[in-house]
């Protein structure tokens, strides 16, 4: 619960994820696998309400999993012709946690969607956004 500023009066309300600092809890889901076929297998997620306070593109992130935090690249926007995706690339992680809860934090914008010419192509801009993101000291 909380106080509002304006009336006193206490909401049952919950935080919006997200907002003010508060980090988005989300349910792994199944993917269709292709950021593994590349060499950068995601966490994917219901995408929600991400997109009323992101734009889409790659983002640095940080993921608290099990009570630890790993960085992430995070990437949200089109894939082929569907609706936009969210997903996340956990930086020196191998694990599979379908069903899962995980949360994370958002940080920098990286980059804009990218549409990619081919998957060598695909996979060197990735791989750059990673290398990036690893070296970032972090939220």
């Amino acid at each position: 619960m909380s106080r509002s500023a304006s009336s006193g009066k206490l909401s049952t309300t919950p935080p919006l994820e997200g907002v003010g600092g508060r980090p988005f809890h989300r349910k792994v889901l199944h993917g269709e696998k292709i950021g593994r076929k590349l060499g950068f297998p995601t966490l994917n997620f219901h995408v929600g309400r991400f997109g009323d306070s992101h734009s889409q593109g790659v983002y640095a992130c940080q993921l608290k999993i099990q009570e630890k935090k790993y960085k992430g690249a995070l990437y949200f926007g089109p894939k082929g012709q569907g609706k936009p995706v969210l997903e996340i690339h956990v930086i020196d992680f191998k694990k599979t946690l379908y069903g899962e809860r995980v949360s994370f934090e958002v940080g920098e914008k990286i980059r804009e969607p990218k549409k990619f010419k081919s998957l060598e192509e695909a996979k060197k801009v990735i791989g750059e956004d990673i290398l990036q993101i690893s070296q970032k000291k972090f939220l």
